[in-house]
This record gives C-alpha cells, sequence and structure tokens, in this order.
C-alpha cells in the first residue's frame, strides 16, 4: 500500500474503534475481550503509518481519546439497558482506567520506537 494513504487509514481505523459498541449485547466480556487485541492492531498500524513526530503524537493522542470514549460508551448502555449499580460503576471505571493506561503506555513505546528509529535512519546515512 501506498505510504501516502497509510496515515488517513490509520485515522479512520482509530476512528473505527467506536465501532466496538455496536457489539455490545448486554455485557461487557466481549467488549473486555476484543480491545487488548485490538489495541495491539491499532499500535502495530499507527507505527507503519507515522513518518513524522506530529503523525506519531496525534495518532497516539487519537487512540486514547477513542479507547476513552468506546469505553464511556460501553459502560453507558450497560448502566442504561442492563443494570446501573455500584459494582458496576467500579468496573466500569477499572475498565477504563486500565484502557486508557494502556494506550498511554503505548504512545510513550510508540514515542521510543520512533525515536530509535530516527535515530538508527540517521546513523546508516
Amino acid at each position: 500500500m501506498e505510504q501516502k494513504w497509510l496515515f488517513p487509514l490509520a485515522c479512520a481505523a482509530n476512528l473505527a474503534l467506536l465501532s466496538v459498541c455496536l457489539l455490545y449485547r448486554g455485557g461487557a466480556p466481549l467488549i473486555m475481550a476484543l480491545m487488548p487485541p485490538l489495541h495491539m492492531l491499532l499500535f502495530l498500524l499507527n507505527m507503519k503509518a507515522s513518518k513524522r513526530w506530529w503523525q506519531v503524537i496525534s495518532l497516539g493522542v487519537m487512540h486514547i481519546a477513542v479507547t476513552f470514549c468506546t469505553l464511556q460508551q460501553s459502560s453507558w448502555l450497560y448502566f442504561h439497558y442492563i443494570v446501573d449499580d455500584a459494582e458496576g460503576r467500579a468496573v466500569a471505571w477499572l475498565e477504563c482506567v486500565v484502557g486508557v493506561g494502556l494506550t498511554a503506555v503505548l504512545l510513550i513505546v510508540s514515542l521510543i520506537w520512533f525515536a530509535a528509529k530516527q535515530r538508527k535512519s540517521r546513523v546508516n546515512n
């Protein structure tokens, strides 16, 4: 695939993470099981698509924001259609903290990875 299409494709893939909520059918286990593999796939796509610092940062921040919105939407669906109780809210809060934390760690890893890739390309040239 041409490089000029990778960044817009990565942006669209990050935004498509919001569609995970369409799979919601009354419980968090499906969404909780889908999120880690989707995060890893998005991380790899973001790294492949990023050729400049602003792309790495913008894709990482978009990944964090979309993760937060997806988890909040799935929590709202649970509270609205299943049950709104203290235990459910605690699980939703923990799920949101873990999800956003994971994507923040992935952003830090991508910044380090990109810096190492930039340094390696300068040494080889």
